[in-house]
């Protein structure tokens, strides 16, 4: 921690007391006091380390167990602000919802968490809505330790990490290499890899309000990549399907379809696609099998049954920082299907059938029908 208060009462913020011996000639004078627990903590001024305040007995209080690369990235972003103009306040106790921000600027009432341990889902939504009620914006950003890159292109996004997602983008900071980086947008592909771009930014060149400006998607990068990642899956899919899908396996040889030659209608990628874990070959298949193809052609049907229906097959994220939902992933999807001309929207939410999906033949036709599909659901991402 990088705050305490002494004996008197006063405040003391470590990184506004710079001069080594000025802090030396202070733990000397004074007694401290974490203005968290109540304890005694104790001034460590160390030669390579940050200089910071350390609990004199281990206990529950949420500083004691806290890493020097949390200290650290915290400190750097706080120096970062106020050379920005930013008046921002370290580890400043919030009385109403007992926290303590690890940064707060009371005029635009934000908080910045720099995240670099797990915490349970329950934990986390515990402090959204406290922040929430009080009316504090937040800014998550992860320790850049756990920025995980499988190519160019693919990230790894774990269910606690899109948590912290905020419109569709993950912000990063390592103080180690003191960059961000800003993976935008977010199109899960599978519940732990999405396909994203990755910004970085230099914490001595950047600005604040520069994490937040909109960034553009290469629409040609993600059909390519998101093409090769279905061919993938489809070479692998039986092993795949095995390994974690054997309900949805059976559903396909029920209906007689080979596990390579699932619909190419599923699949997609959607603007709206983080809101759901389920894998999209997954939860579409689902819409196409089970809820469309029973229809008799010129049979009319609306969102909300197709959304009722696949409850039970799909998970949906908790995206609290995400004007997105579940439901309306499922309508960008009813949309697609719209465009390929296989359903008709006929009035707000209802929509009639018009024919089944495609029957594959082989792994050469799913290439090239599927190509053309995802060509076509690239017409509802807004480009910027």
């Amino acid at each position: 921690m990088l705050v305490a208060v002494t004996a008197r009462g006063e405040c003391i913020n470590v990184l506004d007391h710079r001069a080594r011996d000025e802090l030396v000639a202070l733990r000397k004078q004074e007694q401290f006091i974490c203005p968290s627990c109540q304890q005694c903590v104790r001034l460590k001024i160390g030669e390579k380390k940050q200089p910071h305040f350390a609990h004199v007995h281990l206990n529950t209080c949420q500083f004691t167990h806290e890493s020097l690369y949390h200290m650290q990235g915290k400190a750097m972003l706080y120096l970062w602000l106020q050379q920005q103009g930013y008046t921002v306040e370290l580890e400043k106790y919030l009385p109403s919802i007992c926290r303590r921000p690890d940064l707060f600027m009371e005029e635009s009432r934000t908080a910045v968490e720099f995240q670099c341990s797990l915490i349970t889902k329950e934990q986390f939504m515990k402090r959204t809505e406290s922040y929430q009620k009080q009316g504090v914006n937040v800014v998550w950003i992860l320790g850049g330790n756990q920025y995980k890159r499988y190519s160019a292109h693919w990230i790894r996004l774990s269910s606690f990490q899109a948590m912290f997602s905020y419109q569709n983008a993950l912000f990063y900071f390592c103080p180690r290499l003191c960059t961000f980086t800003k993976c935008t947008p977010l199109i899960p592909f599978s519940p732990t890899v999405a396909f994203s771009h990755s910004f970085v930014y230099p914490l001595k060149t950047s600005q604040f309000s520069q994490l937040f400006q909109p960034n553009s998607m290469n629409q040609q990068v993600l059909k390519r990549e998101w093409m090769q990642k279905k061919i993938r899956w489809r070479t692998h899919s039986l092993q795949i399907f095995q390994r974690g899908y054997y309900t949805f396996l059976q559903k396909l040889y029920t209906h007689h379809i080979p596990p390579s030659l699932y619909p190419p209608e599923a699949g997609i990628p959607l603007p709206s696609l983080l809101s759901i874990q389920t894998p999209a070959i997954i939860w579409q298949t689902y819409i196409l099998l089970d809820v469309i193809g029973p229809l008799k052609k010129g049979e009319y049907f609306s969102l909300q049954q197709v959304y009722n229906a696949l409850k039970k097959h799909m998970k949906e994220r908790t995206l609290p920082y995400v004007k997105t939902s579940g439901k309306q992933a499922v309508e960008e999807y009813l949309q697609f299907l719209v465009s390929i001309g296989m359903i008709k929207h006929v009035g707000v939410q209802k929509y009639k059938k018009i024919r089944n999906c495609t029957v594959l033949k082989t792994a050469e036709e799913a290439v090239l029908q599927e190509e053309e599909m995802i060509q076509k659901a690239l017409e509802l991402f807004v480009v910027t």
